[in-house]
């Protein structure tokens, strides 16, 4: 594609062909900066999003995404709004624009009582929970006791995090006791719920986003742009072709 201004030029020689086809360079050329720029911007956009999901179980409508947070804090509080401000405080602005916005909720029992993470972090079958780097952890919902398809041990940045992580202390948080913790590095129900370790300890909690629907298949903007600049450069070359074409009219 880059040579064949140079190939109208080497077959042109006439001062009006000439500027035809140099006219042609300078719409190609002008055509391939635009492409260049659409790549960087799609490019640009790509590298700030996590990983989406390369596919879904067929007629998912939504999705979730769980990260494990890259930051430690001691479980020492027994408000739990700490724990969630916290949560919130470690989504990334690439999971943060995902649209429509999600909510993120930590996944811990919030209050005394049996241990049930189920009302802070709602997550049910048919609605698939993917990490940030875009592996499948659940389609039956995180508390079915299913055990997960890979450990739930990866950041909001796509790093390995903690292998502890709060959940709770008999369905809430305490300074005087033991704090309920899961193992990130597990896949059965221990990912959840291992065992109880003194708060003070630094630990990491678990992210859950709300319901985030299933992006349009459309095509990205480069590749509409290299589409029609090929487009739009083959029709250049044909109409050029076309006007120099001689006439088989005999006067």
């Amino acid at each position: 594609m880059k040579n064949l201004p140079a190939l109208i030029l080497a077959t042109c020689r006439s001062t009006a062909c000439t500027s035809e086809a140099a006219t042609i360079r300078k719409r190609i050329v002008s055509l391939s900066l635009l492409s260049a720029a659409a790549v960087a911007l799609s490019a640009g956009r790509l590298v700030a999003d996590p990983l989406p999901p390369t596919s879904f179980p067929a007629g998912t409508t939504q999705y979730q995404i769980l990260f494990e947070t890259a930051n430690d804090l001691q479980a020492t509080s027994t408000d739990f709004s700490t724990y969630q401000s916290f949560a919130r405080s470690q989504v990334t602005p690439a999971l943060a624009a995902l649209e429509p916005a999600a909510d993120w909720n930590v996944i811990a029992s919030p209050t005394l009582g049996p241990f049930n993470p189920a009302p802070s972090a709602p997550s049910v079958a048919g609605i698939p929970v993917y990490t940030t780097t875009g592996q499948l952890l659940t389609d039956s919902g995180l508390y079915s006791g299913v055990p997960l398809d890979t450990t739930p041990n990866i950041t909001q940045n796509g790093t390995l995090g903690f292998q502890t992580d709060w959940t709770g202390m008999l369905g809430g948080f305490g300074a005087s006791t033991a704090v309920d913790f899961g193992n990130s590095f597990a896949t059965n129900e221990a990912w959840l719920l291992t065992g109880e370790i003194d708060g003070h300890i630094g630990g990491g909690l678990y992210v859950l986003s709300s319901p985030i629907d299933v992006p349009n298949s459309t095509p990205e903007p480069a590749s509409l742009a290299l589409l029609g600049t090929g487009l739009l450069a083959v029709g250049a070359v044909r109409g050029w072709r076309h006007r120099r074409r001689p006439s088989n009219t005999t006067p």
